[in-house]
């Protein structure tokens, strides 16, 4: 991403995310901690266990911030789009 889609992303983050999320906020916290607490037992499974954890865990990470960006990109664009079309470009 730019440095300027960078910090409209950060600004949303920090500010829009938890109004968006609304009713669903509560529930995505829970599905969080669920997450971690599964990682952690199958950390406590077995050092193999525990790198295939760690590296899943990093994959999913890498993943979830490149599908969050571009979600974030897409809304960006439609909204840029809605602009022009409401000022008759």
């Amino acid at each position: 991403m730019t440095k300027l889609q960078n910090m409209l992303y950060s600004y949303a983050e920090e500010n829009l995310f938890s109004r968006c999320c609304g009713d669903d906020l509560g529930t995505l916290r829970q599905s969080e901690q669920k997450a971690e607490a599964l990682m952690e037992q199958l950390k406590g499974a077995g050092r193999e266990t525990e790198q295939w954890a760690e590296q899943l865990r990093f994959e999913w990470g890498a993943a979830d911030s490149l599908h969050t960006q571009a979600l974030f990109l897409a809304g960006l664009s439609m909204g840029l789009e809605l602009g022009r079309l409401g000022h008759g470009a």
